[in-house]
């Protein structure tokens, strides 16, 4: 979820409005042009222009093909977001720095999404493969969406001011640079292993990537739900849905479909171009997802049952960190290097 030379710019500028671009699908020269689109956390090269109607997704000038191409894409953004979510949330260590309480781990994946975005962005500009673009497409706008989370590293520095008030904007500080030099490494490393190792978009066929997803998500579903308890969580940590105790399955599915929905509803709240401007459509995904986040922390207070609440816990956690993006916010930062210093500035006034 680019720093090249000054003419390579404008377009890079279109590259990386993670918040709105669109997916060609190719069709013959007589007939009209078929446009499937959402509107993600990470771009595609505009390869045409259209209007912008909402939603555009549903938007086609071909019925015949309509419904398989919003099962297709409904598929990607199923399959990427689950796949995300199990990664975040039964694979991911818990460390923690003690001294500070910074949260390691969950700093250390907003600094591999960057990476990884900057990984996906120079193979989706280089592969001629159409398919293959999309599928880099959906890995930016859905996967890294949900991998990484704009609203925790707000949140988090938050917490690390009631302790000391200069560690949060430092971390916040430190966190975006960390993550700019990663999104630099991840376009580097991409180009010389594309060069000198493998080029996977012409050795591999583009279809292995949903098949991928499924075997995995399946295997991380039946261990969940069969499997022995602390999969997900500590099994110590007593979470409830109403007056029912939550077991790991119901937990996982919930906190993929919470990915699911923040997804889809990021393609609405980010509807816009913003050529050699802010991508707005980030900041408008990144500042309503940190409003729902207080919003459901002052719940606490006026409901402290809802304390141990699984829906709410996986709200903030899954909902607003799938509706933010904060690879999306580095892969725009970067393009637009002179805007770098007022971002800085709303993120220390945000936290």
């Amino acid at each position: 979820m680019k720093r090249r030379k000054m003419n390579h710019d404008r377009e890079a500028r279109r590259d990386n409005r993670r918040k709105s671009t669109s997916i060609v699908v190719e069709v013959d020269a007589e007939e009209s042009v078929h446009v499937i689109e959402m509107e993600g956390k990470s771009p595609a090269k505009l390869l045409s222009s259209v209007d912008p109607v909402l939603p555009r997704i549903l938007r086609t000038t071909e019925k015949d093909k309509k419904p398989h191409d919003v099962w297709s894409h409904t598929r990607m953004i199923v399959l990427f977001a689950c796949a995300a979510e199990a990664i975040t949330t039964c694979f991911t260590p818990e460390w923690v720095h003690e001294p500070t309480g910074i949260n390691v781990s969950a700093t250390l994946l907003n600094v591999l999404g960057p990476f990884m975005e900057g990984v996906a962005q120079h193979l989706q500009e280089t592969t001629a493969h159409p398919e293959w673009k999309r599928a880099c497409y959906y890995f930016r706008s859905v996967f890294l969406g949900v991998f990484t989370s704009y609203c925790y590293m707000v949140d988090h520095a938050g917490d690390l001011v009631g302790k000391n008030p200069f560690i949060g904007p430092l971390y916040i500080i430190s966190s975006l640079c960390y993550a700019c030099v990663a999104f630099r490494m991840g376009q580097t490393f991409m180009r010389l292993f594309l060069a000198n190792i493998f080029q996977p978009d012409k050795r591999l066929p583009s279809s292995i990537v949903g098949w991928g997803l499924t075997a995995f998500i399946l295997v991380v579903l039946v261990v969940a739900i069969a499997g022995p308890p602390g999969f997900v969580r500590d099994p110590n940590d007593a979470q409830f849905l109403g007056p029912i105790a939550v077991n790991d399955g119901l937990e996982l599915i919930l906190g993929m479909a919470m990915s699911i929905t923040a997804t889809w509803l990021a393609s609405f709240v980010s509807v816009g171009n913003y050529d050699g401007s802010i991508d707005w459509g980030t900041w408008r995904c990144n500042l309503a997802s940190v409003i729902l986040t207080v919003l459901a922390y002052g719940v606490h207070y006026i409901l402290p049952g809802v304390a141990h609440n699984v829906a709410v816990k996986k709200f903030v956690s899954s909902f607003c960190g799938s509706l933010s993006g904060f690879s999306a916010t580095i892969a725009a930062t970067m393009v637009r290097p002179v805007i770098l210093f007022v971002l800085l500035f709303e993120h220390c006034w945000l936290a």
